[in-house]
């Protein structure tokens, strides 16, 4: 969507990715998504955006669980 994307995929028994899926709108825009970090409950994604070019980067987060 944008020149940084954020992606999801799975870790293959023998260690390989498989199953890459962009995150698609709202979490990817035409900005640049970067920097994704997972907290350690796995409860909450945090990761950093362009959207406004002339703030610098912005941090966002959402949710992990349904």
């Amino acid at each position: 969507m944008g020149g940084f994307d954020l992606f999801q995929s799975s870790v293959a028994a023998g260690g390989g990715i498989q199953n890459i899926q962009n995150l698609g709108f709202p979490i990817n825009t035409n900005a640049d998504e970067l920097g994704l970090l997972v907290t350690y409950m796995y409860d909450t994604a945090y990761f950093t955006s362009a959207r406004k070019s002339d703030t610098g980067l912005e941090i966002f987060a959402f949710n992990l669980t349904t």
